[in-house]
């Protein structure tokens, strides 16, 4: 990403951060509008599989961490 800002300054601005945090479309809102003054659209591409098991090998826990961060924080970037 960041040779991506620097072969497109001023056209690229990298938001490091956790997806698990909900907060986190709103922070990349809010440098785009101050950036750009404005948010034409954005592309929801992301996601995690870990870990690789059977359903029922898998914990309560490691199901809400995939579903914070698969479904939940996609929800809140949208939103």
């Amino acid at each position: 990403m960041d040779k991506l800002s620097e072969q497109y300054p001023g056209q690229v601005e990298v938001l490091a951060g956790d997806l698990s945090d909900l907060s986190l479309g709103q922070k990349a809102a809010d440098l785009a509008k101050s950036k750009w003054q404005r948010l034409d659209s954005i592309i929801v591409n992301h996601g995690i599989l870990d870990p690789v098991k059977r359903i029922s090998n898998v914990e309560a826990e490691e199901w809400r961490q995939l579903f914070d961060v698969n479904v939940f924080s996609a929800i809140a970037l949208v939103s």
